[in-house]
C-alpha cells in the first residue's frame, strides 16, 4: 500500500483535486464514474449535475458551406387579362317600332337621267306630282309612286318630287327606298327639309339611331317640326348609349394595339439580346483559344539533400505587345482570374464569368496577338561533383538542361615557348686598340 502513495503519485493526486475544484463539472465525466461513486459511498457531497449540453457541430468547410450558385430563371411576364369589347348596351337596339329592312333590288323604280328639261315637260311633271299626293293621301302607295315615278322621268331635276316620292317609299314600309330617294333630293338640294326629316324617320324605322339623330337635327334647323320633338328623344337616348359603348369599344382597340406593340418589342430586344450573348460567347471562345501557356516552372530537388536549380523564368511578353500596352498583371482581378483553375483548364464559361471586367478585357485582347507563349526557363545551376542539376523550364517548353556534375579539372600548364638565344655583346676597346 505504501508503494501506491508515493510522494510523486500524492502530488499528481493534488493536482486532480486543484483541476476538480477549478471545474467540478468534471467530476460527471464518463471516465470518472468509478471515483465519483467511491466520493458517494464514503458520504461525500456531490456538484449538482450539470445540464447537458448540445455538442457543437463541427464548422463546414467554406467550400461545403457554398453551394453552387443556380442561375435565376427568367421572371415570366404575368399574362394580362385578354380585352373583351362589351356587349351593345342593353336598350341600344331596335325596339317595337323598328321594321324589317327592304330588297330595293325588288321594289325600288329606276329613273333615267335626262340631259334636258323642257318648259312643257316641267309643266306636266307638276300636274303628275298633284295627282300622286292625292293617290298617296288615299293610301294607294304602289300607285302612288307609279305616278311620281311618270313625273320624275320628265323632270328628274326636281328635289321636291324625290322628296314627295321617297316619302310614298316611307309609307309603303320600305325604308331602304325612302333612304334613296330622300337622298337624291338632298344632293339636288342640301336645304331639301322635306327630304332630310324622311331621311331620318326611315332611318329609325331601321334602328339606324345615328343617321336617324343627325338627319332629324338638320331638318329641324331648317323646318322646325314639333311631331318629331319624341322621336327626337327615343333617337337620342339610343345614340347617348351607343356613344359610351363605341367610345369604351375604341379604348379597347388602342390598349390591345398598344399591347401587340409592347409585346413586339420585348420580342425583339430578346431576339437580340441572345445574339448578343451568342457573338460575346464566340468571342471569348476565340480569346480562350488563343491564350498560350501559363508562367512556372516547379524547382525540383536535387539528389544528395541540395536544393535544386533555379525555377524557369516567366513565359515571354505577348509578339507586338508594348510597354504601354502590358496589363498590370499584379491588380488582383487579374490575379484572381488567373488563379482559377476552370480558367487555367481553358473553360470558354470560366472565362465569360470575368468579361464584365475591363481591365481583363484589355489583358485578353492584348494576348489575341499572340497568346503568353511561356520562354523556356533557364538550365538548372550545375550540382556539386557527382550530383545532377536540375531541369527549369515551363510547362510546355522544356528548359535548358543542368550543366554536369563536379567542376572541370584544372588545364595543365603550357609549356614555355623556346626564346630565341640573344646575341653576345661586342668586347670593350682596349687602350691598346685606341692606338
Amino acid at each position: 500500500m505504501a508503494g501506491l502513495l508515493t510522494p510523486e503519485k500524492i502530488a499528481e493526486f493534488k493536482m486532480f483535486c486543484t483541476v476538480l475544484e477549478a471545474q467540478p463539472d468534471l467530476l460527471w465525466s464518463t471516465h470518472l464514474e468509478f471515483f465519483r461513486k467511491t466520493l458517494e459511498k464514503i458520504g461525500c457531497k456531490l456538484p449538482p449535475k450539470p445540464e447537458p449540453k448540445e455538442e457543437a457541430k463541427p464548422a463546414e468547410p467554406e467550400a461545403a458551406k457554398e453551394e453552387p450558385k443556380e442561375e435565376e430563371p427568367e421572371e415570366e411576364e404575368e399574362e394580362e387579362e385578354p380585352i373583351v369589347d362589351p356587349e351593345m348596351p342593353e336598350g341600344a337596339g331596335k325596339d317595337d317600332e323598328c321594321i324589317a329592312e327592304d330588297n330595293t333590288a325588288e321594289h325600288y323604280k329606276e329613273v333615267p337621267a335626262k340631259e334636258t328639261v323642257s318648259d312643257e315637260d316641267a309643266d306636266k311633271a307638276m300636274e303628275l306630282r298633284g295627282v300622286a299626293v292625292g293617290i298617296m293621301q288615299e293610301g294607294e302607295f304602289e300607285k302612288a309612286i307609279g305616278s311620281f315615278t311618270e313625273a320624275l322621268k320628265l323632270n328628274p331635276t326636281m328635289a321636291p318630287i324625290w322628296a314627295f316620292r321617297a316619302q310614298c317609299y316611307l309609307k309603303w314600309k320600305k325604308p331602304n327606298c325612302a333612304i334613296k330617294d330622300a337622298t337624291k333630293a338632298i344632293e339636288l338640294n342640301p336645304n331639301q327639309a322635306k327630304a332630310l326629316r324622311v331621311k331620318g324617320q326611315a332611318a329609325r324605322k331601321l334602328g339606324k339611331w345615328e343617321e336617324a339623330a343627325d338627319n332629324l337635327h338638320k331638318a329641324n334647323q331648317i323646318d322646325f317640326d314639333p311631331d318629331l320633338q319624341e322621336m327626337l328623344k327615343v333617337v337620342e337616348a339610343k345614340v347617348k348609349k351607343i356613344s359610351v359603348w363605341k367610345q369604351t369599344c375604341k379604348t379597347n382597340a388602342e390598349e390591345r394595339k398598344r399591347r401587340e406593340l409592347i409585346k413586339k418589342q420585348k420580342q425583339y430586344k430578346k431576339m437580340r439580346e441572345e445574339e448578343q450573348k451568342r457573338e460575346q460567347e464566340e468571342r471569348m471562345k476565340e480569346m480562350a483559344g488563343g491564350m498560350g501557356g501559363m508562367p512556372g516552372g516547379m524547382p525540383g530537388g536535387m539528389p544528395g539533400g541540395m536544393p535544386g536549380g533555379m525555377p524557369g523564368m516567366p513565359g515571354g511578353m505577348p509578339g507586338g505587345m508594348g510597354d504601354d500596352e502590358m496589363p498590370d498583371m499584379s491588380d488582383p482581378d487579374i490575379q484572381k482570374m488567373m488563379s482559377d483553375p476552370d480558367v487555367l483548364a481553358g473553360k470558354p464559361e470560366a472565362i465569360m464569368k470575368y468579361a464584365s471586367n475591363p481591365k481583363i478585357m484589355k489583358m485578353m485582347q492584348s494576348m489575341m496577338g499572340g497568346g503568353m507563349p511561356g520562354m523556356g526557363g533557364m538550365g538548372g545551376m550545375g550540382g556539386m561533383p557527382g550530383m545532377g542539376g536540375m531541369g527549369g523550364g515551363m510547362p510546355g517548353m522544356g528548359g535548358m538542361g543542368g550543366m554536369g556534375g563536379g567542376m572541370p579539372p584544372k588545364p595543365a600548364p603550357k609549356p614555355a615557348a623556346a626564346q630565341p638565344p640573344k646575341p653576345a655583346a661586342a668586347p670593350r676597346p682596349s687602350a691598346d686598340d685606341l692606338d
